[in-house]
């Protein structure tokens, strides 16, 4: 499930979740938020479990009478006790990389306020609270939720909002960013 998003635009491996509908034996059914999703798996979990799903892509195949739709195609499949943490966020912006949110070194394309779910490896410490993610900074104030697991070489997934542009030395700037919460997992509380 580590290789899945949360992006709500995302078209493949991408993280949804939702009760299971109906099981027969390896066939399940769930009702996801983006689309109801028929599946194969060695997982056989109860209808009405509530599960996160990691969906790669869907194909046409031929289900059993009663089923209809499209067989999916997954990277993974969990029972969950609760949404995923990302849900709480309706508005958050999901990028694969920094990359995606500058127009041009030095602009940035989004709202300072905007929260942004990034997935990220910290490959060093700047000082106390500024950790190195390799193109940007992060900004980890005390007494962030998560801030013990941001350690070099961990990969982890930050909720966080643009502060700054930092010239280093003579190269181009880069974007600090200040971290609301980080976690080892997307379906962690």
């Amino acid at each position: 499930m580590s290789s899945c998003t949360f992006s709500p635009k995302a078209t493949t491996r991408y993280l949804d979740f939702g009760p299971v509908e109906k099981r027969d034996g390896n066939l399940i059914a769930i009702a996801g938020r983006r689309a109801r999703y028929v599946v194969e798996t060695g997982e056989a979990p109860n209808p009405g479990s509530l599960v996160a799903v990691c969906i790669i892509s869907s194909a046409p195949a031929e289900l059993p009478a009663g089923w209809g739709g499209t067989l999916w195609t997954i990277a993974g499949l969990a029972r969950i006790s609760a949404p995923p943490w990302p849900a709480a966020h309706p508005n958050l912006v999901h990028a694969a990389s920094i990359a995606q949110l500058m127009d041009s070194p030095g602009e940035w394309r989004l709202h300072a306020s905007t929260a942004l779910l990034l997935p990220a490896t910290a490959t060093g410490t700047i000082d106390e609270d500024r950790h190195d993610m390799g193109g940007w900074w992060l900004e980890v104030a005390p007494g962030t939720p998560g801030a013990e697991l941001l350690t070099a070489g961990a990969h982890r997934y930050v909720l966080a909002k643009f502060s700054r542009f930092t010239a280093l030395n003579a190269g181009a700037p880069k974007p600090i960013l200040r971290a609301v919460e980080i976690h080892a997992s997307l379906l962690a509380p």
